[in-house]
């Protein structure tokens, strides 16, 4: 079973750096030609089905897909950003300037970080994790599927797809709009591509968190 995971579409948040978790941001213009890109990306392929976690950006990064497919969508809130709690909204300016020792925390500690009013890391590995397991079983006959998730989500699930320690998620990279594919076999998971944003013919491809 082939599974992409693509990271929604650019928001004016992403833009400007700003932490974005569990905030409900709607695409930008550019968010919205990448969603148009990403689905026309699948023109010759045939998607079985589509889950996405339902916070807008997503959710509107999944629509465009779906609509060119014709097929509905299942929305997962194990799929959801980090809550990042307290920050939601700040830029790295602001995190620097108000949060100067929860800034060095996550720095030193990521995943196990409880951010005030929000999640930590492991916590959104394990849902994230879950929620992949149960779309496997569901969907078993099946061959090509379509996740619509986050960046920290995202590369959550990628750490386990290549059983790397989720303290070294930084080592990963997924720019707005990307697709990566991961080939699930009865045996284990094969990472076949990464980060993969050629259908978007940008020069410019905003490369921050949703943070």
């Amino acid at each position: 079973m082939r599974i992409t995971l693509i990271r929604h579409g650019e928001t004016a948040w992403n833009q400007e750096g700003r932490c974005q978790g569990f905030s409900d941001i709607s695409l930008n213009k550019r968010g919205l030609q990448q969603a148009e890109k990403l689905a026309a990306s699948f023109k010759d392929e045939k998607v079985n089905a589509i889950y996405c976690s339902p916070l807008k950006r997503a959710r509107q990064t999944a629509e465009m897909i779906a609509k060119f497919q014709q097929i509905p969508i299942f929305l997962e809130d194990g799929l959801k950003e980090l809550n990042q709690g307290i920050l939601e909204g700040l830029s790295f300016a602001e995190l620097e300037k108000s949060h100067q020792a929860l800034l060095k925390e996550w720095m030193i500690n990521p995943c196990d970080l409880q951010l005030p009013q929000g999640e930590c890391l492991r916590k959104v590995q394990e849902r994230a994790w879950n929620c992949i397991q149960g779309i496997i079983m569901k969907h078993q006959d099946e061959d090509n599927l379509v996740v619509v998730s986050h960046n920290l989500t995202i590369m959550t699930i990628l750490c386990r797809v290549l059983n790397l320690d989720l303290k070294y998620f930084h080592r990963l990279k997924k720019d707005v709009g990307a697709k990566t594919i991961v080939e699930f076999t009865e045996t284990h998971p094969i990472l076949i591509r990464l980060n993969d944003i050629s259908h978007l013919d940008e020069k410019n491809i905003a490369v921050g968190g949703d943070k």
